[in-house]
């Protein structure tokens, strides 16, 4: 069983325990309850998602340089390698995901830029695409 990747871990996880004389409390349920979640981890993040670059990361998580490499690399893209896949598959609007909209996100968009000259948007909660011919249009709407 493998670990959230969306925290940055990669490596398996060791369980270990006594029994119980629920077996729903026991540790045979904690496996199985948790290899559940895994899987929903898993493929909830099927999509590519773009994250700052390990040094940006570093910085503004308060992480080691070396951590916020693995975390960075690991489980998300960077802006460099997003720009390239952008560049690969050409959309006509290109939606980044799991991004810190701090005061950083603008090297983001100039390092996804370095690669990709089309439209780029950060998609938060209740974010719309408006797919017509173009152009394509980005809203977001904080209403509920």
């Amino acid at each position: 069983m493998g670990g959230p990747p969306k925290i940055g871990r990669v490596d398996p996880v060791e369980f270990w325990g006594g029994g119980c004389d629920d077996p729903e409390m026991g540790l045979a349920a904690f496996v199985k309850y948790m290899s559940k979640a895994m899987a929903w981890d898993r493929a909830s993040i099927r999509g590519v998602r773009c994250f700052q670059t390990p040094a940006v990361a570093a910085k503004a998580l308060g992480l080691p340089l070396e951590t916020a490499v693995h975390v960075t690399k690991a489980a998300h893209t960077i802006p460099g390698q997003m720009g390239r896949i952008l560049d690969m598959t050409k959309p006509r609007m290109a939606a980044l995901w799991h991004l810190d909209v701090g005061p950083c996100v603008g090297g983001v968009f100039e390092e996804v830029g370095e690669h990709y000259g089309g439209a780029v948007a950060v998609c938060q909660d209740l974010t719309v695409f408006n797919v017509t011919s173009p152009p394509t249009r980005c809203t977001s709407d904080r209403r509920r």
